[in-house]
């Protein structure tokens, strides 16, 4: 199977910005996916409360420029098959960001299965099957802020032209 490795797109977002944690935008391209050229762009976002010109308020997401500590970070990521051919046998891994907590993984179509690893991304799996042994060497069942890495699996072709998107939420320490 090609991975995708996005870990330059997600060490560039985090930064530390005059004490606060400041997060930029960044994308990256890659053609290893079997047939295809691939492309990807990562965002970094948070969902604020925008008030409407008639007084009602809705979320919005909005670039997560300054983030504080206990706020959440949603990273997307969109996939483009810009190649002639149908992007086979595509695997998009993506580090979490140092000083954050992976919360979760937003739904994704049943063709893309969502893993996680707990150990440097070195295993993957569902959460309910990983573990960690902790100081102690006690062995415990993983919890989703032990995770460093989370990685789509595409279970099918990405057709020339297509596109979408995968995205996973985090906290700041």
């Amino acid at each position: 199977m090609k991975t995708i490795q996005t870990k330059l797109v997600t060490l560039m977002i985090l930064q530390m910005c005059a004490g606060l944690f400041c997060v930029t935008e960044a994308s990256a391209q890659s053609s290893d996916a079997a047939g295809g050229e691939l492309t990807l762009q990562a965002y970094a976002e948070v969902e604020v409360m925008h008030e409407n010109p008639d007084g009602t308020r809705e979320k919005k997401r909005v670039s997560a420029d300054t983030v504080v500590p206990g706020d959440e970070v949603i990273y997307t990521l969109i996939y483009d098959n810009r190649g002639a051919e149908p992007a086979d046998e595509i695997s998009i891994t993506n580090p979490i960001p140092k000083h954050m907590e992976f919360h979760h993984a937003t739904a994704n179509p049943v063709w893309l299965e969502t893993v996680l690893s707990v150990d440097g991304g070195q295993v993957f799996g569902p959460l309910t099957d990983l573990t960690v042994t902790d100081s102690a060497g006690q062995t415990r069942r993983a919890i989703a802020q032990d995770c460093t890495h989370i990685r789509w699996q595409f279970r099918k072709s990405l057709a020339p032209g297509e596109s979408g998107q995968v995205s996973y939420i985090t906290r700041l320490q």
